[in-house]
């Protein structure tokens, strides 16, 4: 009983200031975000945060999921959750769908979205479609349908600009028809190097004079990121980390707060590249079947022939040499990055995987994309050149090529014996 009037308390509060949540109020949908002090809208980078940006729609290569788990000021009553679906349908739209749920029992907000966005390389934006539902016991229930938009411009590899406003169709709800709060946000991100990501974000509500600021500060070294925010009047100063591969990023981030509980927040989200290798023809269908060569003579081969870096007209960053990719259009400070990533980690499973290297963005990997592939080094069938094709050898494998050797040299070597010992034995002379 205690604890619901406490409940009951800071809901009255929530509903009463616009310092904190009130109805529809936007939430922290990633925890990334939420440690760069939510100054996010110029450093989108994932599904998860297309609240702060739509335009995060717009950045999608792969089919992405991602989930949010958060109890405001740790209160289980005030549960926030969290999910979301985003893919490229059809170049360059890419769609998401996406719910939310906040609240406790006899207080529910429902909502659900559909998003679109559209970009290439440079410019990037969305939309998003909320149909937002609130649920009240004793008070009935409300619908109303609320548009948000947002635009993401990236300068170069260091510099990019966002833009983003949340329910610019003025939406209200209620039998009083009280109007949603209204939200513009701008940002800035640069990249000091390909370690460090800073953001700037200035922040006004409709219903508000005030200007906020939020700073946020991010050092990624492989696997693992170490982020800090800060948004003022009031400050609220929030620490975060993530780790994870490209394709599966886990994120924590802790918040305090002026004059409630602070609070721990997480966040996922999985990106399944969407590239779909076609089937190599059998033997039957005419390719002809070559003997593997012995790994030690690889190299050797290589050098000889001139072959092997190159897959047909693209470049296969499994195997391409600095140089190669330097060639395809990578930097040099990137290409040394794939190929160090390479020897460590081992190959790459698709083209969308070098994103997870320093100096490799997402422009980058639009500029390359055509003339890159990602197949194995060690192919099962692989395709005889045209040049092999006309005139075909065999690679004799090295311990069959010394047996022959062996065996012409003791031939050579018998046959040099047999003529030395004939001269030094005259012929006899027949009788006459």
């Amino acid at each position: 009983m205690e604890k619901l009037k406490i409940l009951k308390t800071i809901m009255v509060g929530i509903l009463a200031t616009n310092t904190v949540f009130a109805a529809f109020e936007d939430k922290p949908t990633s925890a990334r975000i939420t440690s760069l002090g939510g100054a996010g809208t110029a450093v989108i980078d994932n599904s998860s945060e297309i609240f702060y940006n739509p335009a995060a729609i717009g950045l999608i290569n792969g089919l992405e999921l991602s989930a949010m788990d958060l109890k405001l000021y740790r209160m289980d009553e005030l549960g926030y959750n969290y999910f979301d679906i985003a893919l490229p349908v059809v170049k360059p739209v890419k769609v998401s769908l996406s719910y939310q749920r906040f609240g406790p029992i006899n207080y529910k907000e429902n909502i659900y979205t559909f998003g679109l966005g559209l970009g290439e390389k440079q410019l990037f934006a969305g939309l998003l479609f909320n149909l937002m539902n609130l649920e009240i016991t004793d008070g009935g229930a409300s619908s109303v349908l609320g548009i948000d938009a947002g635009m993401l411009y990236r300068i170069n590899n260091k510099i990019s600009l966002g833009l983003s406003a949340k329910n610019v169709n003025g939406p209200t709800f209620g039998s009083y028809r009280e109007k949603i709060e209204q939200k513009y946000q701008l940002g800035l991100g640069w990249r000091f190097s390909d370690y460090s990501l800073t953001s700037l974000d200035l922040l006004n509500y409709s219903d508000d004079p005030n200007l906020y600021v939020s700073l946020g500060e991010e050092l990624s070294y492989g696997w693992v990121s170490f982020r800090a925010g800060v948004r003022f009047n009031p400050a609220i100063y929030s620490l975060g980390i993530g780790f994870g591969p490209k394709w599966l990023k886990i994120d924590y981030a802790y918040q305090t707060h002026s004059y409630l509980l602070s609070e721990n927040q997480f966040s996922v989200v999985a990106k399944i590249p969407l590239t779909f290798r076609r089937e190599r023809p059998s033997e039957e269908e005419g390719v002809i079947k070559t003997e593997v060569t012995p790994a030690e003579e690889i190299p050797a081969l290589e050098k000889e022939t001139g072959v092997g870096e190159i897959t047909g007209e693209k470049v296969n960053i499994n195997t391409a040499s600095e140089k190669e990719l330097m060639a395809a259009g990578f930097s040099e400070e990137a290409a040394k990055n794939i190929v160090r990533f390479r020897q460590r980690q081992g190959e790459f499973k698709a083209i969308e995987d070098i994103i997870n290297i320093p100096g490799v963005f997402f422009d980058t990997l639009d500029k390359v994309r055509d003339k890159i592939t990602a197949e194995p080094s060690v192919k099962e069938n692989p395709q005889v050149l045209p040049e092999l094709e006309k005139a075909p050898q065999k690679i004799v494998p090295v311990e069959e090529k010394t047996k022959e050797i062996k065996t012409e040299m003791e031939v050579k070597k018998s046959t040099e014996t047999k003529k030395a010992v004939e001269k030094k034995v005259p012929k006899k002379r027949s009788a006459k």
